[in-house]
């Protein structure tokens, strides 16, 4: 039995918009909040040029809320509860940034989404 291992560099997604599907929602970690503690979920995108990038969104209710956003603009308003795993396979925009960390380590985040044409 061969174990193979793909040595390919993965590809930075540049700072911008990106059209991109979801491929993968996951349950994330519980954080701290002003709010108290919040649930999280792990969503994965990967954009039309083949870019993938996990964003962890806290499950806060609110239109201020990212997660709300993009529940918004892949599946529509007034939806009541949803399956969070419905969204994979989904389109939307999403905007990246460049953040940072300790010893300059690149971290890319998904700051915002909007609905597609």
């Amino acid at each position: 039995m061969a174990i193979t291992y793909n040595r390919q560099v993965p590809i930075i997604l540049e700072i911008g918009w990106h059209r991109a599907r979801v491929i993968k929602v996951v349950e994330g970690k519980p954080v701290n909040t002003m709010y108290g503690l919040s649930d999280t979920v792990l969503i994965t995108f990967e954009t039309e040029y083949g870019g993938i990038v996990s964003q962890s969104f806290k499950m806060l209710k609110g239109t201020n809320a990212l997660l709300e956003k993009l529940i918004t603009v892949t599946v529509g308003e007034d939806t009541g509860d949803i399956d969070l795993e419905s969204l994979v396979q989904l389109y939307c925009g999403i905007k990246v940034d460049h953040n940072y960390g300790k010893q300059d380590r690149l971290f890319v985040n998904v700051v915002d989404v909007c609905p597609i044409d």
